[in-house]
């Protein structure tokens, strides 16, 4: 082979790689593209702000006293039982986001006191579920104290619609270890609320069995 045919070889040889480069090149905007869809169609990548579930208790700001939330799950055909507090924050499907215990000195003034309670993931349990108030402690503070509670479930993981289950609904409790089930409701199989679940509410006392279970009322 003489240098002129070493020559061709080399320049065909370049040729071709030159040409391979510009075919992959050529198809990363369409890769691009098809990830951007995947993630445009993904129901966990919607609206990562948003949760399934979202609770908020606020109660005055410069009152001592502690109160508690107690958010659960059951499903008895399953074995469910997830039960969310101060003793356990984070669940499978739920966890509290923010535990205030009333009045502290050494922590910034606010106009009140808060318990934030979120789900986890982009679904709930097939499940009845539940959000307590509990009064686990005056600290010298005096009862009763008012509180307000608001809390919002999406309809199901494929959409944006709410179900407003509290909205700034005021409750007064006046002894310690008193416990209120606010709100109830069922979700199905495929991660939806049960239209209607919600009208009723299913009393439910966890507080007292230190979160081992729930007991009806």
């Amino acid at each position: 082979m003489n240098k002129w045919q070493m020559f061709s070889r080399r320049e065909s040889d370049h040729t071709v790689v030159q040409g391979d480069i510009t075919l992959l090149i050529s198809f990363i905007p369409l890769l691009v593209l098809f990830l951007f869809m995947v993630f445009l169609n993904d129901p966990t990548t919607k609206d990562p702000d948003k949760n399934p579930f979202e609770a908020v208790v606020e109660w005055d700001g410069l009152s001592l006293v502690d109160i508690d939330t107690w958010t659960w799950c059951t499903n008895p055909a399953t074995g469910l039982w997830e039960i969310v507090s101060y003793q356990n924050r984070k669940g499978k499907f739920i966890f509290l986001d923010q535990d205030d215990r009333g009045y502290k000195s050494d922590k910034p003034l606010d106009n009140a006191n808060k318990e934030t309670i979120k789900s986890l993931g982009n679904r709930l349990p097939a499940a009845l579920c539940g959000l307590n108030l509990h009064v686990f402690g005056t600290n010298g503070g005096t009862l009763p104290v008012e509180i307000t509670v608001s809390a919002v479930l999406f309809k199901g993981h494929e959409t944006g619609k709410q179900v407003v289950l509290l909205d700034q609904k005021k409750v007064a409790m006046s002894r310690a270890g008193e416990e209120v089930t606010v709100t109830s409701f069922e979700i199905d199989s495929e991660g939806k609320f049960v239209v209607g679940s919600n009208k009723m509410t299913v009393q439910m006392r966890c507080a007292s069995s230190f979160g081992r279970n729930c007991t009806p009322d």
